[in-house]
């Protein structure tokens, strides 16, 4: 692996690269978040690394160089994690091998299931919610698209999608908003929204929506379209 020394920034769009970083492990310890869960969801090796041997107290961390410079390096620097960019490498296959994850929040549960039931036969690794409060919990599960309903009782899609754009490990990651409602679409953009479908939308359009915001690129529509035959 070869030795890098300029910012994680200079990493961006190099999704083809892995990037090493170094911490010390009582840091994690003290944060009062459950920042461990979320570096390990991010983390290539679903979890950290001992660095050094056993008793040294450091620990390494392996992410995609996508993963570090849109999330992490944020998330890190927000909790006043001190950390060391060690090196860098080359993915397999050029690129990231892990199941893109989807997190669904929809408060009708025969939508609910019948979503995730569609997104995982497609090949995602789906995350679920009822309600909208949930979403607006710390730190959340490392998530490569939002998939949130405007009308839920309590906290709406809409206040979702500005609570996810205000925080730094959620800024960037794609929302797609539904709703039984047109005339939501302007409001559902300004709030930060990437794409909005109206209901009763085609399971097919929302999979190439997802497909979209991943690198997943139509292999998730290929194989809905697949099973959709049986």
């Amino acid at each position: 692996m070869d030795r890098i020394d300029d910012k994680p920034s200079s990493l961006r769009n190099h999704t083809s690269e892995g990037v090493v970083i170094r911490l010390w492990e009582i840091y994690l310890l003290r944060n009062r978040t459950n920042l461990g869960q979320v570096l390990t969801s991010y983390s290539l090796d679903n979890g950290p690394v001992p660095d050094g041997g056993p008793g040294t107290g450091r620990i390494s961390f392996r992410f995609t160089a996508y993963d570090w410079s849109r999330s992490v390096a944020q998330l890190l620097h927000t909790n006043h994690i001190p950390y060391e960019v060690t090196s860098k490498f080359l993915m397999n296959n050029g690129g990231d091998n892990r199941k893109k994850k989807v997190y669904i929040a929809e408060d009708d549960l025969n939508i609910l299931f019948a979503l995730n039931t569609m997104l995982e036969d497609a090949g995602y690794d789906v995350l679920l919610s009822h309600c909208g409060e949930r979403m607006l919990e710390s730190n959340l599960p490392a998530t490569d698209v939002f998939i949130l309903d405007k009308l839920m009782p309590g906290v709406d899609g809409i206040q979702v999608c500005k609570h996810l754009r205000k925080h730094a490990h959620t800024r960037n990651t794609p929302v797609i908003m539904i709703s039984a409602s047109r005339n939501s679409a302007s409001e559902a953009l300004a709030a930060g929204v990437n794409d909005f479908l109206e209901k009763p939308f085609h399971m097919k359009k929302l999979l190439e929506l997802v497909a979209k915001h991943t690198s997943g690129e139509k292999e998730g529509v290929a194989q809905w379209q697949q099973i959709s035959k049986r």
